[in-house]
């Protein structure tokens, strides 16, 4: 297999998760440090609305949701779009879990997720899912390229620590 074309600049498995602070569709601030201090929290990074596999992935994320409470773990979705948009997406699909706001792509570039599809217009992220442990460190990866790369949500169960 080919390697990916981020995996060079992309956050990999054992790292120690950079922290950031993002908001969600409510407004409430979500630490990544501040959670993973007391639980595993699975990061699902993106491209927005827009994206039919996006959609897919996100639908099944929530089928499975109760799943991950079970588990003990946090589920969060990282979107490069606006918070109105990231609301009415999460409205629409009844998505129980938080989509936080990344719209200037600090986080994305921090975990080395960019994909840049034109230098003169929108950037967003290379699909990718991570598990963190808790403790703060990379437990688990699956970095997207194509639109067959998303995990699902049962191979992210199998992989949480």
């Amino acid at each position: 297999m080919a390697e990916h074309p981020n995996e060079a600049k992309a956050v990999k498995e054992g790292q120690p998760a950079p922290n950031f602070t993002l908001y969600d569709t409510d407004s409430r601030a979500h630490e990544l440090a501040a959670v993973t201090a007391v639980q595993p929290v699975v990061l699902v990074f993106y491209r927005g609305d827009w994206c039919g596999w996006c959609q897919l992935q996100m639908a099944q994320l929530t089928k499975a949701y109760a799943e991950f409470e079970q588990a003990g773990v946090a589920l969060w979705a990282i979107s490069p779009q606006e918070q109105e948009l990231n609301l009415a997406f999460r409205q629409k699909r009844d998505i129980p879990f938080p989509i936080l706001e990344d719209a200037h792509l600090a986080v994305i570039d921090q975990w080395g997720l960019r994909h840049e599809l034109n230098p003169d217009s929108e950037n967003i992220p290379y699909p990718t899912t991570y598990i963190i442990a808790q403790g703060g460190r990379v437990h688990w990866r699956r970095m997207g390229h194509t639109k067959d790369d998303r995990p699902t949500p049962g191979e992210i169960l199998a992989n949480l620590p």
